[in-house]
């Protein structure tokens, strides 16, 4: 790998992220990509592009207070939080279309240093809680932004309420 301080090979640090622990990204890299971060009006996140390419690209995203609830159906997200916390909200879906729609709620506490995997299939939210910002940098394949993306009702009541 060339440097643990950019991105110049994001499907290398993939692959080491287990190893490693996270992407490796350097707190710099982040911060100065997240100042040029569009919005994403689907997702309802500002986010920016850091490296890799269609099969494999790895962004940096702030949550102001939630991420839209979405399901992929063809491949796996990683998510590293680099700076907050919150809940990661996932539930297995079933049907498809108009008619997919959520089994059940799980939740998972999440605080900056976690790294986890969201399973092909699985609706998905992740909820800032506390006052900080939430930070996330998170990997996934170019059709994930576009046409691999379903959005789905919240997943919790609880949470759609916050304000």
């Amino acid at each position: 790998m060339a440097s643990e301080t950019g991105v110049e090979n994001a499907t290398e640090k993939i692959k080491l992220l287990s190893a490693a622990h996270g992407f490796g990204i350097a707190q710099n890299v982040w911060r100065e990509a997240l100042e040029k971060a569009k919005p994403d009006l689907v997702a309802k996140i500002r986010h920016a592009e850091l490296g890799g390419d269609s099969s494999w690209r790895l962004h940096v995203a702030e949550i102001s207070d939630r991420v839209a609830c979405h399901v992929h159906f063809e491949g796996h997200e990683i998510y590293e939080i680099v700076r907050g916390s919150g809940v990661m909200l996932s539930a297995p879906v079933e049907g498809s279309g108009a008619s997919c729609r959520a089994v059940r709620c799980d939740s998972l506490p999440v605080k900056a240093g976690d790294v986890f995997s969201v399973p092909e299939g699985f609706a998905h939210q992740l909820v800032r809680s506390g006052s900080e910002p939430l930070i996330i940098i998170f990997a996934c394949s170019d059709n994930h932004l576009g046409e691999d993306r379903q959005v789905l009702s919240d997943l919790s009541p609880a949470f759609s309420n916050r304000s």
